[in-house]
C-alpha cells in the first residue's frame, strides 16, 4: 500500500509539473519576443526541439503513471502535440516580434518524435509492454 501511495503522489507531482511546464511554454511563446536564449544560428529551433521533446516525454510519463498507456497512446500524444504546435505558431502571428514559422513547427515535431522515442526506448529496456487498446 505505501508503494501505491508514493506512485500516486509521484503521479500527482508529475501532472502538476506537466501543467506548469505547458503553461510556461504557452506564456513564453505568446509574449513579445525577447533576446534569443541561444545566440547561435538556428538557436530558436534548438529551443523548439527541446521544449516539445520534454513536453512529449512528460505527457507520456503522465499517461503511463496513470495506467492509461495503450498501443495507440504515443501516436495520440504525437498527434495532439503536433496540432498544438501548429496552433501555437498561428497564434504567435499577431504578437510583436513573433512570427508564424513552419520551420519552428518542424523542430517541434522532431522534438516530439525524439521525446516519445526515448520514452518508448526506456519502456522497451525496462521490459514493459503496452496494454491492448
Amino acid at each position: 500500500m505505501p508503494e501505491e501511495a508514493s506512485v500516486s503522489t509521484f503521479a500527482r507531482l508529475l501532472r502538476a509539473a506537466l501543467v506548469v511546464y505547458w503553461l510556461a511554454m504557452f506564456a513564453a511563446s505568446h509574449t513579445p519576443r525577447t533576446p534569443d536564449l541561444l545566440p547561435v544560428e538556428g538557436g530558436d529551433k534548438i529551443v523548439h526541439f527541446s521544449a516539445y521533446g520534454l513536453l512529449a516525454l512528460l505527457c507520456a510519463l503522465d499517461r503511463q503513471l496513470r495506467g492509461l498507456m495503450s498501443r495507440t497512446s504515443l501516436l495520440r500524444i504525437a498527434g495532439l502535440l503536433a496540432i498544438y504546435g501548429v496552433v501555437d505558431e498561428l497564434l504567435q502571428y499577431p504578437i510583436d516580434g513573433r512570427t508564424c514559422d513552419a520551420f519552428d513547427w518542424i523542430a517541434d515535431v522532431a522534438g516530439i518524435t525524439v521525446g516519445l522515442g526515448l520514452f518508448a526506448l526506456q519502456r522497451r529496456l525496462r521490459g514493459r509492454s503496452t496494454t491492448p487498446g
